[in-house]
Order: C-alpha cells, then structure tokens, then sequence
C-alpha cells in the first residue's frame, strides 16, 4: 500500500527538501546557522518550524517564502535593505541585500506598494521559516 501525498498547501508550506520547496513554488534559499529554534541569516533572526523533528544547532539552509518578504519604503530601524532589480507584472520583485550581504531574493509586492528597478527597500520577514542541514539538505 502507498502512503498518500500529502495536500500541496502541505507541500508547499513544508516541503521534504530544498529540491521539493523550489519545484514546487518561488523559494528563498539562504545560508543561515540554527541555535535555539531560530535560524540566523542575512535577514536577521528568523523563528524556524521543527515539524516535530529534534531541533539541532548548526549550519543549515533555511527556506523563506516570497510572501514572507515583505518590502517596506520607509525606513525600519536594524531592518536589512535591499535595492529592487526587477519586478515582473509588479506582482513578485527580484531584490538583492545591500552591504557585505550579497544575496538575492523575491519578495510579492501587494498592490499599493509601488516599486521600479534601483529603489531602496526594507525587509521584514513575517511567519516561520523551515530549515535543513546545509551538509546534506535532508529534512531536520
């Protein structure tokens, strides 16, 4: 008999594995270190999802959501910024951190938020990140 998969909701919030999580949807991938349930990145310190697994401390790769991302115009102390590179139907914004940070990342733009290429931005992540090992990118 196979175990039923499960629901893509299911899926997409908790994918297995970093392979899965970019199948299936538009995914930040960051490199981040895990100590006492929250994973320290670029972003900053991000609340991570242990899904019932032994949480561990350590390097790890930690997955963020677009709509976890979320751009702001004005100023948010101690926030990460961002440079805007590209929007695609003003829907989902391709950003890259500013500084020593080199990362880039997607991020959904709601609506009234108007952005063009070479705008500053500020991020805030809202929500649960998930996270695996960096060494071998197998679920924890």
């Amino acid at each position: 008999m196979s175990v039923p998969s499960p629901p893509p909701r299911t899926l997409y919030r908790d994918p297995p594995d970093a392979g899965t999580a970019t199948a299936i949807g538009e995914a930040n991938l960051l490199p981040a270190n895990t100590s006492a349930g929250v994973a320290h990145c670029a972003l900053g310190s991000i609340p991570i999802r242990h899904n019932g697994a032994t949480p561990w401390d350590g390097p790890c790769r930690l997955l963020i959501r677009p709509e976890q991302v979320v751009l702001h115009r004005d100023a948010i102390e101690h926030a990460p910024t961002a440079i805007v590179v590209e929007l695609q139907y003003h829907a989902l914004a391709r950003i890259r951190l500013t500084g020593d940070r080199d990362q880039a990342l997607v991020a959904r733009v709601p609506g009234e938020l108007e952005l063009s290429p070479g705008d500053k931005v500020w991020i805030e992540v809202v929500g649960e990140g998930r996270v695996w090992s960096s060494g071998e990118g197998a679920e924890r």
